[in-house]
């Protein structure tokens, strides 16, 4: 997905607004962690994260989230995290004050289309 044309788009479009705040956190010429954030009105949108995977470096993406954070809490903004049902990301955001949001949605397989159609026809038929 990252890779996809349709994203490269997005993300040039961001960067070409100047919409967006990039954090990096650097250790000894190091990139240890990375928060790539962008703005929609009073929204803040985690988009692109990164964080080494080295034991000694723990607690270097939660330093940046937590500096962000800080440095924006006289904002009326919201920080969206975006979610995850993967459980200890889930946790991990919520540490930080994050709210479980259920959105609506509505699937039409292809079952129900052709079940709809055959119906309707059914029914056509015997009138």
């Amino acid at each position: 997905y990252y890779k996809s044309t349709n994203f490269k788009n997005f993300l040039e479009i961001i960067i070409s607004k100047q919409i967006y705040d990039y954090l990096e956190l650097e250790i000894n010429g190091e990139i240890i962690s990375t928060l790539f954030i962008i703005h929609s009105h009073n929204r803040r949108i985690v988009l692109l994260s990164s964080r080494s995977q080295k034991s000694e470096y723990k607690g270097a993406f939660a330093y940046l989230v937590d500096y962000y954070i800080k440095n924006n809490a006289e904002k009326e903004l919201i920080l969206d995290f975006e979610g995850s049902m993967i459980a200890n990301i889930a946790d991990f955001n919520r540490s930080f004050g994050a709210l479980k949001e259920v959105y609506p949605s509505r699937v039409i397989s292809k079952i129900s289309i052709i079940k709809q159609i055959v119906s309707t026809r059914l029914l056509n038929s015997l009138r």
